[in-house]
């Protein structure tokens, strides 16, 4: 029986592989973090990133979290911005010119809720890293 291919491999490229997924892993993070905004108080990160980053529409993830609306009840988990913060933050616009709706913000704990209305492994696996994110986002 022959050695796993592995077994050949020199120390350092290992060393540099490990690197390599640390590396990619941090720029994730930091990409993450570099989405979460301060609005009223509350760190927060707006429907559309979320939209983005699980691979869904906006309206998707906005028609799952209206069809589970108990489970983000209050501003602990979730607010939706007045057409006043979302002009004054200026995020992006509909290929219209405008936003139709103005979007959610969530915060941590209404993050963490949302892997339990999407109900997917990309949703644990990103809420995993958002969740994080907003860590590292306490430590600047």
């Amino acid at each position: 029986m022959s050695p796993p291919f592995f077994v050949n491999i020199p120390t350092k490229c290992l060393e540099v592989s490990i690197f390599l997924r640390i590396f990619a892993v941090m720029n994730d993070l930091l990409n993450i973090s570099s989405l979460i905004y301060e609005i009223r108080g509350q760190k927060v990160m707006l429907d559309f990133d979320l939209a983005r980053m699980y691979g869904v529409e906006t309206k998707q993830l906005k028609r799952s979290v209206r069809r589970n609306i108990k489970r983000f009840e209050g501003d602990d988990f979730m607010f939706e911005l007045t057409r006043d913060e979302f002009l004054r933050c200026n995020f992006g616009t509909s290929s219209w010119g405008g936003s139709r709706y103005m979007p959610f913000a969530f915060t941590e704990m209404g993050v963490a809720m949302l892997s339990s209305v999407l109900k997917s492994e990309t949703a644990i696996e990103i809420n995993r890293g958002i969740i994080i994110g907003f860590g590292i986002r306490d430590n600047k």
